[in-house]
């Protein structure tokens, strides 16, 4: 669709130069045929992830972890399943420490565009990610906290018209699965020994998890394994509350994960290209729409001739959102 609409442009525009037509199609009109509302309804349930770019090392110049830059997004959902992308922004990936106040950026900027707060936000157990949300929604709380804080089941006190206390914070059971397995693993335990090949089934009823607690705490308590029963003790009444509720509220990050896989094999061939971060966001807002259902060929056309017949046919000057000292993204 871009590359159909760069034909609005004036002719002769990007002779010589058609290397750099889509971006600039996007610099100049991505504003104009794409935005985001000022003002939304809180979704029932937000979603957080990121998804990280890399590049080799050996040509990225990036230190150890070849981390060019990250996407970060938001996801909303409701009970009856339906979804939409709240929100993409690509930050430079220069180090994980960044990703405190990149998280914090993200999520401060989107919670000023949502009208109330979520039931539930479900995300993984990142360190920078649970910091900012600390900071940004400082009433989220896990479900074993707001439950103590209600004196009862924070749905029901919804479902009774009482005030809740603040957003559930619901740690993703794909992450957290993937956590024990690491435990374990590097205990030296293997397939099929019960405690990795019974993990997926854990998760799946209270009954299930109980058992495979029980399971765990009768291993003999060998150095290495005291890691995971340690880690299991600290983590216990979060899991214990999110197994016995999780008819209520999404699960894992999974929803939002679809639509990152989708990111990712349109910018992995790419991602050493996108060097600007202005630019990179604009084409984010773009796909945000396409993926929303909200993309609008005839739309975009009708916004750009009336930006080039305001400006007498020719489009405003280009190349205005450059790099001056050095790629944005990086």
């Amino acid at each position: 669709m871009i590359r159909r609409e760069a034909g609005l442009l004036p002719a002769g525009y990007g002779k010589g130069r058609s290397g750099h037509l889509v971006s600039d199609w996007v610099e100049l009109f991505a504003p104009l045929v794409a935005g985001l509302p000022s003002s939304v309804r809180a979704p029932s349930y937000l979603i957080l992830d990121s998804l990280p770019f890399r590049l080799r090392r050996a040509r990225s110049g990036m230190g150890a972890s070849g981390l060019a830059f990250t996407i970060y997004a938001a996801l909303g959902q409701e009970p009856d399943g339906s979804k939409r992308l709240l929100a993409l922004e690509a930050f430079p990936g220069i180090a994980t420490s960044q990703g405190l106040s990149h998280w914090q950026s993200f999520l401060s900027s989107l919670q000023g565009r949502l009208s109330g707060d979520p039931l539930s936000i479900v995300s993984d157990r990142e360190t920078p990610l649970l910091k900012a949300l600390s900071q940004i929604w400082p009433s989220a709380k896990t479900g074993d906290l707001l439950q103590a804080i209600s004196s009862g089941n924070p749905q029901a006190s919804r479902g009774g018209g009482q005030a809740a206390p603040g957003p559930i914070l619901w740690y993703c059971h794909h992450h957290l699965k993937g956590s024990i397995r690491n435990l374990l693993t590097k205990a030296g335990i293997q397939l099929p020994d019960p405690l990795l090949a019974d993990l997926e089934q854990a998760f799946s009823t209270s009954a299930d998890w109980t058992a495979y607690k029980a399971q765990m705490r009768a291993r003999r308590p060998y150095k290495r394994f005291r890691k995971a029963t340690g880690w299991l003790s600290r983590q216990e009444r979060i899991i214990d509350w999110q197994v016995q509720n999780q008819r209520f509220y999404p699960a894992s990050v999974g929803a939002l994960e679809a639509y990152l896989a989708r990111l990712r094999s349109h910018f992995d061939d790419r991602r050493g290209r996108l060097l600007n971060r202005e630019r990179t966001n604009r084409l984010l807002l773009l796909m945000l729409m396409e993926e929303n259902g909200e993309a609008d060929e005839r739309a975009y056309a009708k916004a750009i001739r009336q930006e080039l017949l305001q400006n007498g046919g020719r489009a405003r000057p280009s190349r205005q959102i450059e790099d001056r000292h050095g790629p944005s993204l990086r």
